[in-house]
């Protein structure tokens, strides 16, 4: 519980940083770029992911279990890999480009292309607060992380109030995160170098290879809503979308801490004793009250929340507790950590496809047939058969 509170108070801290700084941004997305134009924006970025895939994302959690065992040496080894791979990600977005700039569409083709220049080295550098996660340096990832932040959302706003105009304003944004994610990598190679120590078999960069596959998958679960409301209600619902999951989104961050925290830990004990199984289950339900409380408190001040902040965007204030509701069923990141930190691909990549499938399922059915209250409302079934899945395979992996 010393190292759960030490290392909650630092994300707590990051958390208030982060949340005033991505509501600052919103704010002005919401207040000074008409619905369109901001749907249109999320639409590219909704598209990311998958191109994203190519860079080994899974390297990413590989390192932090690797590190936190003291093996540093794969470190920079694994950011050389994801940008090598990542160059296959900016070829299929050039070629995706390509298919809509041909088709008459010059806005979203250009648009796509320049994403696509980026993919190797936009997330990339975010690594290295994996690698300080498993070095267990809270409070160097909570400075970095909160600076960085507040950098990207002073810049942003900044050009917002300038310029108005779609294509340099994705351009500035890549550009924006690029550099501040670049800085941040070199200050923490250089201030935390990282020991010469290998995982034999070359294991953290191979299990992250193998759990990639599960990108293709969970890609398609992660931007699908974006991608069917954009295809189906268009940009300016896309827009609001956006808002109705903007504040609730930052109440999924307090389980997530407590995964990152759990990450190190149990990649550096006996997972195996009873004990760890008790301490797993009493602090995911104490969490799960606390988010539950934080829902409701949301639920109460989201109709002053919308006045103030996304005056626009007043008529969904309603769509927007019922996806917060979700939240409530948001329990299971501690028994999928420990599954993973088992490193039992088997497990993890069936456990990864049933979920991403039911997520896919679900948000299809209920946008095709209920549209964005069907959608919101499918939410709380996708987190509530999640996390119960994750019980199961959680209480699998102690045997």
């Amino acid at each position: 519980m010393r190292y759960v509170v030490r290392g909650f108070f630092w994300f707590s801290i990051g958390h208030v940083v982060s949340t005033l700084a991505g509501i600052a941004t919103a704010v002005a997305f919401a207040n000074l770029l008409a619905p369109e134009t901001y749907g249109n924006f999320r639409y590219v970025l909704s598209l990311l992911p998958f191109l994203d895939i190519s860079t080994l994302k899974r390297i990413d959690q590989s390192v932090t279990i690797s590190v936190s065992k003291g093996f540093e040496g794969d470190f920079l080894n694994a950011v050389k890999t994801k940008i090598k791979w990542g160059t296959l990600g900016s070829l299929a977005g050039l070629g995706l480009s390509s298919y809509y700039y041909l088709s008459g569409n010059h806005q979203l083709g250009l648009l796509i292309a320049i994403m696509a220049i980026f993919v190797p080295v936009f997330n990339t550098p975010l690594i290295s607060l994996d690698f300080l996660s498993g070095k267990k340096k809270f409070k160097a990832l909570t400075i970095i992380g909160s600076l960085s932040s507040v950098a990207y959302s002073v810049l942003i706003i900044a050009f917002i109030l300038l310029s108005k105009n779609l294509i340099l304003l994705l351009l500035f944004y890549f550009i924006t995160n690029t550099l501040i994610r670049l800085v941040a990598l070199i200050f923490i190679i250089k201030k935390y170098p990282p020991n010469t120590n290998k995982e034999e078999n070359n294991k953290t960069i191979s299990y992250g290879k193998k759990l990639n596959i599960l990108e293709i998958i969970n890609a398609v679960a992660s931007s699908l809503d974006n991608i069917l409301v954009f295809h189906y209600l268009g940009a300016v619902e896309l827009a609001a979308y956006s808002f109705i999951k903007k504040v609730p989104e930052n109440i999924k961050l307090i389980p997530r801490f407590i995964t990152q925290l759990s990450v190190p830990k149990f990649s550096s004990q006996d997972i195996g004793d009873q004990l760890i199984k008790k301490g797993t289950i009493r602090k995911t339900w104490f969490f799960a009250g606390g988010s539950a409380i934080l829902v409701f408190i949301y639920i109460l001040l989201a109709p002053f929340i919308f006045k103030i902040l996304f005056a626009p965007y007043q008529q969904y204030v309603f769509l927007s507790q019922i996806y917060a509701l979700s939240f409530v069923f948001n329990f299971g990141g501690l028994f999928f950590n420990f599954v993973e930190t088992n490193r039992k691909t088997k497990d993890v990549l069936s456990l990864n496809i049933i979920i991403s499938v039911l997520t896919i399922l679900t948000v299809f059915v209920s946008l095709k047939f209920y549209g964005l209250l069907g959608l919101v409302v499918g939410y709380s079934f996708i987190r509530f058969s999640s996390s119960v899945i994750k019980y199961v395979y959680f209480k699998r992996a102690m045997r």
